[in-house]
């Protein structure tokens, strides 16, 4: 089956054309202006009329024709059928072509630098137009997704061999910007005629990040979490990033946070009365099967947990609740 490329016109053989009596005899008088000619793109069940295309006999082959494709006719990769049939002329004729996508067919036929014969994950290789220190420049029509990022490794050139570098397009024409640049470490510039692959990378978000505004505490709810967790003012500003403006949260909203659910039925505040009495509160039993750890307050025991002789707890009671 002859491949075709996308989007592109093309001309095409159909045939043979055989009389429709004896079913051999080469038709040699077949015009689609008179005869049945369709055309049937892939996943469509809606036939495109052909019989105004261009449609020549070939010379010394009777019973064969040169059609015309348009790129109108291309558009849609997968199977592409001709059909051409007047039962009282000829035999009905079907002639199928594969469409590839402009990439795949650049990718497995095209010449240098428009991804010829490339195996699948590289997007490009040929010679590059230019080389800067910081800038690498591509041919026309390379075909490489500008909003991605690139790796760029480098196959020739003088200083140029197995050298490789991350690339981002820098919005002129065919210009990226390569990093780290060429010469960075001392490294010396690739000169002379330097040839390369393209291995496509992540590509860029297309939707717009939203801006996110600082979200402050009130004096009130600052309050709350020192109280909560132990924590000071100071530590407070330099490690959680506290502003002195901003949208305010309400002890409402600072409650909702710390009564939030982390493991299990067991919420954040539980957590951190639980860790406050191993790491802060008074403890007993250590020495035997039962050690027991209360409250800052002492004033009831949190966590009681059952030890062997190595210390191993095989077994632990919660109170994690504020209620002697």
């Amino acid at each position: 089956m002859q491949e075709l490329k996308a989007n592109t016109a093309v001309d095409v053989t159909v045939g043979p054309f055989v009389d429709v009596t004896d079913g051999f005899t080469p038709q040699t008088d077949i015009t689609l202006g008179a005869d049945e000619a369709e055309l049937l793109k892939h996943g469509s069940d809606t036939v495109v009329d052909i019989s105004g295309a261009t449609w020549v006999a070939v010379a010394s082959c009777r019973g064969y024709y040169t059609l015309s494709l348009t790129a109108s006719h291309t558009d849609t990769p997968g199977c592409l059928d001709v059909i051409v049939q007047d039962d009282s002329d000829c035999l009905p004729v079907k002639a199928q072509y594969m469409v590839l996508s402009e990439y795949e067919w650049d990718r497995k036929y095209g010449s240098e630098g428009v991804n010829s014969g490339q195996l699948s994950g590289v997007a490009w290789n040929g010679t590059l137009s230019a080389v800067a220190d910081g800038t690498i420049t591509f041919p026309a029509s390379n075909n490489i997704d500008q909003e991605s990022r690139i790796q760029v490794i480098l196959t020739g050139g003088t200083n140029a061999l197995g050298k490789s570098r991350y690339a981002t397009y820098s919005g002129g024409t065919e210009v990226w910007n390569v990093d780290p640049a060429w010469n960075s470490d001392g490294e010396t510039t690739p000169t002379g005629t330097v040839t390369a692959i393209v291995v496509p990378l992540a590509k860029y978000p297309t939707a717009t990040v939203p801006t996110v505004s600082a979200v402050s505490l009130s004096a009130a709810a600052q309050e709350d979490v020192r109280d909560a967790t132990g924590m000071s003012a100071a530590n407070m500003d330099s490690q959680l990033g506290v502003l002195s403006t901003g949208v305010e949260l309400s002890a409402t909203a600072v409650d909702a946070v710390i009564d939030e659910v982390v493991a299990g039925s067991t919420t954040f505040r539980q957590m951190l009365r639980g860790f406050a009495a191993v790491l802060l509160g008074k403890a007993s039993g250590l020495g035997t099967a039962t050690a027991v750890y209360r409250d800052i307050a002492d004033s009831m025991p949190v966590v009681t947990a059952t030890v062997d002789v190595d210390g191993n707890r095989t077994a632990v009671t919660l109170d994690l609740d504020d209620t002697p």
